[in-house]
């Protein structure tokens, strides 16, 4: 910008020397200060976008350095809750309760666990684990005429006609004789359901 200014300045001068002195004095003297004038306001906007620049800086430092403490703060905490996390016994959600006469009935090995009840059937018992157990237990039972009812499902597994599988329950290591809906539990019972061959 001074270079052309200075050019400029240069030109007039040489332009203003084959007009009269008296005539160039004042307008020489006008265009002197108006190239100063034009000099310092160029200087003085220069400087000021300089300044603008540097603020501009100093703020963008300032909000990464903020920036900065915030994800330290929050990692900090979150490795605190994590530590205290880790640092507390597990909970158990659901503790298995104690019985005083526990009947089991056991599935495919897992084993289910309920408190006696006089007149209890095993239909009963199973109708008990479906409604609160705290795993799984679904089945579901045809009825037979004069026979009672039959288990068809237990947790998704369903009898198989064409294999020959079916739901067989055994009562203290022996296959029961009597449907579930007519077998009254006894206090100490193992109940059993396995799925195996069978001729129905």
């Amino acid at each position: 910008m001074k270079k052309i200014l200075l050019v400029s300045l240069a030109l007039i001068l040489l332009v203003g020397c084959s007009i009269t002195k008296k005539e160039t004095e004042p307008t020489l003297q006008h265009l002197s200060t108006s190239v100063e004038e034009n000099i310092n306001a160029t200087t003085q906007q220069n400087s000021n976008t300089l300044i603008q620049n540097e603020d501009n800086e100093i703020l963008k430092l300032q909000v990464t350095s903020y920036e900065s403490r915030v994800t330290s703060t929050n990692n900090n905490t979150t490795d605190q809750k994590i530590k205290d996390d880790t640092s507390s016994s597990p909970v158990i959600p659901f503790p298995e309760p104690e019985y005083k006469n526990p009947v089991i009935l056991k599935v495919n090995g897992e084993e289910y666990t309920v408190e006696y009840r006089e007149k209890m059937t095993v239909y009963d018992l199973m109708q008990i684990l479906a409604s609160s157990s705290q795993k799984p237990f679904i089945f579901s039972t045809k009825e037979y005429t004069g026979m009672g009812k039959f288990v068809d499902e237990i947790n998704g597994i369903k009898n198989d006609n064409q294999k020959g599988l079916y739901w067989i329950y055994y009562m203290n290591g022996e296959p029961a004789k009597i449907g579930i809906s007519n077998y009254i539990i006894h206090q100490g019972d193992t109940i059993e359901w396995k799925y195996e061959n069978s001729k129905l």
